[in-house]
């Protein structure tokens, strides 16, 4: 397990044992390589306007995927439960819910910007 990387050894083994930190799947490199290859259902893929990226489960990991799990403002890694999604035009300023109109983002990053437009650098 240690070599695949799903237990890591926090301390040498000592009186008290040995202190291990168990590793959720984002954290496990082979795991995210399984990740990236297994492919989403059709209709989760469907990049019309009306599919809903932001409400729908399967389609925000979509996105979350599409961005390498990483906030888009401060590179963070992030995992699947502590994303948030952001929108690029906001809602309140006629943004939708499509696969263009959202990246992937952290909880601090996305709560500073409100209600500002994202400017994005790299893409």
């Amino acid at each position: 397990m240690e070599t695949k990387g799903v237990i890591v050894k926090i301390v040498e083994t000592n009186r008290q044992g040995t202190a291990y930190k168990i590793c959720i799947p984002e954290q496990i490199e082979i795991c995210r390589e399984k990740m990236k290859q297994s492919k989403a259902p059709e209709a989760a893929v469907d990049i019309d306007d009306k599919i809903d990226f932001y409400n729908i489960r399967e389609n925000r990991i979509l996105i979350y995927e599409r961005d390498g799990y990483a906030c888009y403002k401060c590179g963070k890694l992030l995992t699947r439960w502590d994303a948030t999604l952001d929108h690029i035009l906001p809602v309140s300023r006629g943004g939708k819910n499509t696969k263009d109109n959202l990246v992937t983002c952290c909880l601090m990053c996305n709560s500073r910007r409100r209600n500002k437009e994202v400017e994005l650098e790299d893409k």
